[in-house]
Formats: structure tokens, sequence, C-alpha cells
């Protein structure tokens, strides 16, 4: 979801959400991003062809303007049986 203030005209969106948010001003500086263990609803269910209340991952992202104001939010459910989530540290 993007407010239609900060996209204007969706005919200029091309290939890229974060070079069109760019191009209009508003350059995405940071973000936050959670990923948390839920139950599928019904409606997630009979997308991901799973039964209702099995394990899903769902990933909630909010990616900010350097002033603070959210211009994107995104949600996304993945199945739990079918997601591996990975991190790579460097031990400095």
């Amino acid at each position: 979801v993007i407010p239609a203030a900060f996209m204007p005209d969706l005919d200029s969106l091309g290939d890229s959400l974060y070079q069109a948010l760019d191009a209009h001003g508003y350059r995405p500086t940071s973000g936050t991003q959670r990923v948390r263990a839920s139950l599928a609803t019904p409606t997630e269910a009979g997308i991901l062809s799973v039964e209702e209340n099995s394990e899903v991952l769902r990933i909630d992202r909010r990616t900010r303007i350097p002033d603070g104001r959210i211009v994107e939010f995104t949600r996304s459910v993945y199945r739990g049986d079918r997601y591996e989530f990975v991190t790579e540290l460097d031990v400095v």
C-alpha cells in the first residue's frame, strides 16, 4: 500500500517502486520489517492451499522517507512449511 500523495501518477511506476518514489521526491531511507508466526485465516488458507489455522509466517514492512513519514506498507503471508528465514552475521 502506498499513500496516493506519494505516487500521484501510477503510470510512472515502471519496474522499481523505490525509483519511482525517488523520482517524485520521496526517497525511501529506512524501514522496519517484522516477521512473526501466525495462523492462516480462512482467506489466506484458500490462497495458500493449506488448512485453516495452519502455521504461516506473516511479514509486515513499513518503509519511511527521511522525515519519518511512511511511504509503503507491505504485508506478506508465507506457508510455514515452505519458508526459510536466513540471516548472515559477521563477527567484528
